[in-house]
């Protein structure tokens, strides 16, 4: 009942797309919230749990307790792990790195399982309190993790993990903050020991997007954290309980387009963003024009100008300063280059006397900005 009326509500506002989540969020890393409906709305998250796992292995290694070098003994209750899975057998021998991999590239059970034996000496119970611990740190309110996997109940005799998408959307920022989990997110197949495994994320690649987990079970339907980079910003879509595989790819697409909906061009590559001095130059000054176009979803931004030190003869096209925007928490958004319209020349021994002496005039230039 409460998916039809989700169905009837999008046939009356938006004909265009169809989406059958139950609850979605959409925050940029610049803490813009660009979509929610229900997102307070408690979920069993399947697979997404993995990324908590992944992310308290690379504090481990941070920490230096353990190394992404180092190399995993599989022991039997490693192998039994069941559902999407890679190849493992007692006594392999696999590397850290390739289990983390495993994990947010092929969503792989037993690795994450894997994992959170060797990192927790064999006590899951351990690190299973660490994933909670550091989502009670990220203010992740309303989520309680139960296994490293996110594996059903027939399988593990426990409760589901549950959070919320807004506690996901939270989660998602902070692995952003991690360069391996993005380098990872991207892999397209992996290869561990000889054998291939696929990305599930079928977006990858696709309208910006780099990453970052999905999962599914039956009673969690189908959901993904997905990572968007648009126009210089981060955007984390989460979209949890959808129908099919292919209507969960289809809410990441349409959650992206309402944040390009709110967004606007404030600065146009190829205009005018003021006049630059050229010291020993005949033309004495250039035009500079903005390099790039820069798209925002608001006016709550801030542009700090880096004008280079320019001497006589520059190119056309040549880099003459530089735009440093930044959000209003002081979050560096993007760089955007200024070039120079036209080329100059360098003063002669001759015209430099002449300017000496004030007898060598440049252009005028009026309702311009001069640096």
């Amino acid at each position: 009942m409460f998916k039809k009326k989700i169905y009837a509500m999008l046939f009356t506002l938006c004909t265009y797309t169809t989406f059958s989540y139950t609850s979605a969020y959409s925050i940029t890393d610049t803490n813009f919230v660009s979509y929610k409906y229900d997102e307070q709305q408690l979920r069993p998250i399947a697979s997404l749990t993995k990324l908590m796992n992944i992310m308290v292995t690379l504090d481990a290694v941070k920490e230096k307790k353990v190394s992404l070098d180092d190399y995993v003994n599989i022991s039997k209750p490693m192998t039994l792990i069941k559902e999407t899975s890679i190849k493992m057998d007692v006594n392999d021998k696999i590397k850290l790195e390739d289990l983390l991999k495993a994990e947010i590239v092929h969503s792989a059970n037993n690795a994450a399982y894997a994992v959170a034996m060797y990192v927790s000496n064999n006590n899951v119970d351990e690190f299973i309190k660490k994933m909670n611990e550091k989502a009670k740190q990220l203010g992740m309110k309303n989520t309680t993790f139960y296994t490293p996997t996110g594996l059903p109940t027939k399988y593990t005799q426990l409760p589901l993990d549950v959070s919320t998408a807004k506690d996901l959307g939270i989660m998602g920022l902070e692995a952003l903050k991690y360069k391996e989990i993005i380098e990872w997110a991207k892999l397209k197949k992996i290869n561990i020991n000889g054998y291939f495994y696929y990305n599930r994320n079928k977006l990858l690649g696709e309208n910006g997007n780099f990453g970052l987990k999905t999962g599914y079970h039956k009673l969690s339907g189908f959901n993904m954290i997905g990572a968007f980079n648009i126009h210089g910003v981060n955007l984390i879509n989460v979209s949890l309980n959808d129908d099919s595989n292919k209507e969960k790819f289809s809410s990441q697409e349409f959650l992206t387009n309402e944040y390009l909906n709110k967004v606007k061009r404030y600065l146009e590559k190829g205009s005018t963003y003021g006049v630059v001095r050229v010291k020993y130059s005949k033309e004495k000054y250039v035009e500079a024009l903005i390099d790039e176009d820069f798209y925002y979803y608001n006016t709550d931004y801030v542009i700090k100008e880096h004008i280079y030190n320019l001497k006589g003869s520059i190119k056309k096209n040549q880099r003459v300063g530089e735009l440093k925007i930044y959000s209003k928490n002081n979050k560096l958004i993007t760089t955007i280059y200024l070039i120079s319209k036209t080329s100059t020349r360098k003063l002669n021994i001759f015209e430099r006397i002449l300017e000496f002496f004030g007898l060598l005039k440049g252009k005028k230039w009026k309702h311009m900005k001069i640096y």
